[in-house]
């Protein structure tokens, strides 16, 4: 039993983390669910509010929260997959209008 019997172990699985089912065939990595497990600012579904502070999410101290818990690419990965879920919750709301709430802000490369 060498080192191939080890290879298609999960690595998540050392850590710890459930691997989630990924949505749409897009893979989840163990650090985004790690992170989001953390954030206590979170969106609520489908209004797009905080459950926390019922602002529209993200609100600031999301914003905060997920500026310090993944880099500048994570980070603007992570919130245009929401951008593209928040889209198909909130019809009204514009393209532009989602840029500026999801994408603009996390695009930022120092603290909130």
């Amino acid at each position: 039993m060498g080192a191939a019997a080890g290879a298609d172990r999960d690595p998540a699985a050392d850590l710890g983390v459930a691997r989630p089912v990924p949505a749409a065939g897009r893979p989840v990595t163990a650090r985004v669910v790690a992170v989001v497990g953390r954030v206590g600012h979170v969106a609520w579904r489908p209004s797009w509010r905080c459950r926390a502070c019922r602002r529209p999410w993200p609100c600031e101290p999301a914003r905060a929260e997920l500026m310090a818990s993944f880099d500048r690419i994570g980070r603007c990965m992570y919130v245009a997959e929401l951008a593209a879920e928040a889209a198909r919750d909130l019809p009204g709301l514009t393209p532009a209008q989602t840029y500026a709430r999801f994408i603009a802000w996390a695009r930022r490369r120092g603290p909130a």
